[in-house]
């Protein structure tokens, strides 16, 4: 049965909800609604830390009946008892039922208050109930560090830094930065107030104003809010020096030229000593003894050591007298630029900048470039002077370029053997990108292949010498000429031999004439005493000469006439027509064909106009031609005579031509 009742019965117990700052006293009201008789109530209500009851607060309505109230703080729990010692039951079945207060604590935030709570009614039973809790909000700001600490590190004097320190609202109200502290007047926070909305991140920048250096700086960073966690704090380090750097300044120049090196200090510091080292490239030599102050450190001394390629500078003052000046160039030196073009580090390694006290101030140090402009020879590794007769002088053109950067000098140009030239003034200089030539001249009076190495010297420091192979032949010139004539039975063919070579014995070779002319008779010159002289017919127009001694006689002189063949034949018969020489052979004494020439073609000279062959050109040629166009016959017609305009027919334009001609105005 009490089942049933409980299944039946409707009793909600509700508490109220409030909101406050810190410190503030909030009420509250409990309220009941209830379908049975409640003679007590016993209400459980877990306040958390933010919370804490006010003491006698607690208060019936008028729904009591007799009762007491009794309210309590177990722990961090609220416990509220109201009960009638003579177990009447409350007034009503709705309403508020009590009232309490509560003291805000200083932790923003919303605290459920979800209550616990036992009804009984007259007999002691307990009532079936249910509860329901409320809300109390606790407004106000909270700050919390994001950021734990600031490092600046290693920062220049003189210079203004910013770093971030970043902060949360962790409360529910808006939180004001009033104030920042330092232990260190050279931090700062420029800008404030800084509001930090609710439940937002914000920056707050610290500016950093280094004066003087030192070995590390720490400082408390104070943050004073209107947050209810109070002032936070964080540490600033920072490790300020004073700016003493070398620099070597960028330098450059032509290959083979020297060039010089500058060394620049900008600092903070009095100065009064340097020292440095080079490990120096291959491409640049220091030049001995060409270390040298400055006006800034025309009190000093600088002097060098040189241990292969390992440069050590030093510049020092005896009388510890720092330098004029902050910034500028206080020591140089020279270097010989031998490489090619390319930009070469100078990269300055244990630096020492001292003052006074013979303290290292070096802060940083730079490298530095010597670039290089150099220029490049660019051309074959042979020359051919091709083949030429000995007496004459061989002739080549080499052709060469600069491809570098810089003007290209060639200096001087040796050949290995004798009879080599050039005929170029030197030295030569190139522009970069240009291009030139050297002719070279040989002179031999040994005929054959010859060869030697052109040795060409430039300022290249890749290549000093450019070594090319020349080669060539030279041979004898020894030629057959052809001269003709006509002679009133025919027509003559003479032929002659300029010859180079002075052991020449023997002579062959085959005539070709495709005309109607007769083989008569061969006369041999002077040159060929003691030399036979023989014609072999060959057919159809064609003839072998052979020219031989049986005693390997050597044909005389140097130059003239050999020989002279008779052709017996009319005008008509061989006038332009070509007379074909070739299967020529001259040979020596060893029976080597020192024949040079090429083949020979000769042709039968006409004079335009003789029509009929005689000669001359007269009326009698304008009437030769003039029958033939009509289609009588001639005794003899020169087709290529009469031809005048060489239109290869035979007209009244001819006719024209010939008469013109004998009048001298053609």
């Amino acid at each position: 049965m009490i089942s049933a009742t409980l299944a039946r019965a409707g009793n909600v117990l509700s508490v109220s909800g409030a909101s406050g700052h810190p410190g503030d006293e909030v009420t509250l009201t409990v309220t009941l609604d209830n379908d049975d008789a409640v003679s007590a109530v016993e209400i459980v209500i877990p306040l958390g830390s933010g919370l804490t009851l006010v003491g006698n607060s607690a208060q019936l309505t008028d729904r009591s009946n007799g009762h007491v109230i009794s309210a309590a703080m177990a722990g961090t729990d609220l416990r509220i008892y109201i009960y009638s010692m003579s177990l009447t039951a409350l007034n009503g079945s709705s309403g508020e039922l009590c009232s309490f207060r509560l003291k805000m604590g200083d932790l923003p935030g919303t605290y459920n208050l979800t209550p616990s709570v036992v009804l009984s009614d007259a007999a002691g039973q307990q009532l079936a109930s249910t509860a329901q809790g409320g809300q109390v909000t606790l407004l106000a700001p909270d700050l919390a560090l994001v950021t734990t600490s600031v490092d600046f590190g290693r920062v220049p004097i003189r210079g203004t830094y910013t770093k971030n320190v970043q902060v949360r609202n962790t409360g529910n109200e808006p939180c004001t930065i009033s104030e920042v502290d330092f232990d260190n007047s050279d931090f700062s926070v420029d800008q404030l107030p800084i509001t930090v909305a609710a439940g937002s991140t914000q920056n707050v920048t610290v500016t950093y104003r280094p004066v003087d250096r030192s070995p590390g700086v720490k400082s408390w960073m104070t943050i004073i809010s209107n947050a209810m966690s109070g002032k936070k704090k964080l540490y600033v380090n920072a490790i300020p020096f004073s700016v003493n750097e070398l620099r070597v300044v960028n330098a450059s120049g032509v290959a083979n030229t020297e060039v010089e090196v500058s060394l620049k200090v900008n600092n903070m510091e009095p100065l009064v000593g340097m020292q440095c080292t080079f490990n120096l490239p291959q491409q640049l030599d220091y030049v001995d003894g060409s270390v040298a102050t400055t006006d800034r450190t025309s009190g000093s001394t600088a002097f060098a050591s040189l241990e292969g390629r390992k440069l050590t500078l030093y510049l020092y003052s005896a009388s510890n007298t720092a330098w004029t000046g902050d910034d500028g160039v206080v020591l140089t030196f020279r270097v010989m630029l031998n490489g090619t073009s390319g930009s070469y580090r100078l990269t300055p390694a244990n630096v020492v900048l001292a003052n006074v006290d013979q303290e290292n101030m070096t802060s940083a140090t730079y490298q530095g470039t010597v670039s290089i402009q150099a220029p490049r020879f660019n051309g074959p590794n042979t020359l051919s002077m091709g083949v030429t007769p000995v007496t004459e002088v061989a002739e080549a053109t080499y052709t060469f370029s600069n491809n570098g950067q810089a003007p290209l000098t060639v200096q001087r140009v040796v050949f290995l053997a004798d009879g080599y030239e050039v005929v170029e003034s030197l030295p030569m200089v190139l522009a970069r990108g240009a291009s030139a030539t050297l002719t070279v001249r040989h002179t031999t009076n040994v005929e054959g292949p010859y060869s030697t190495t052109m040795n060409i010297y430039t300022d290249d420091p890749t290549m000093r010498m450019k070594a090319v192979a020349v080669s060539g032949e030279t041979f004898a010139p020894n030629t057959i000429s052809i001269q003709g004539e006509r002679v009133s039975d025919g027509y003559d063919l003479t032929f002659g031999l300029n010859n180079w070579s002075t052991d020449l014995t023997a002579v062959q070779m085959d005539i070709h004439w495709p005309a109607e002319v007769a083989y008569a008779s061969i006369s041999a010159a002077s040159r060929l005493s003691g030399h036979q002289v023989m014609v072999i017919p060959l057919g159809d127009n064609n003839w072998r000469v052979l020219v031989y001694s049986m005693n390997n006689a050597i044909i005389s002189g140097s130059e003239g006439d050999l020989f002279t063949m008779h052709f017996t034949g009319g005008p008509a018969d061989y006038i332009g027509t070509t007379v074909t020489v070739d299967g020529i052979t001259v040979s020596n004494l060893r029976s080597v064909n020192k024949y040079s020439g090429d083949d020979l073609n000769y042709e039968i000279p006409f004079l335009l106009g003789d029509v009929n062959a005689d000669g001359r050109v007269t009326m009698a040629d304008v009437t030769t031609l003039i029958a033939h166009i009509y289609g009588e016959e001639v005794p003899v017609f020169i087709a290529k005579a009469a031809d005048t305009n060489f239109d290869e027919k035979y007209t009244m334009a001819d006719v024209t031509r010939i008469i013109a001609i004998i009048y001298n105005e053609l």
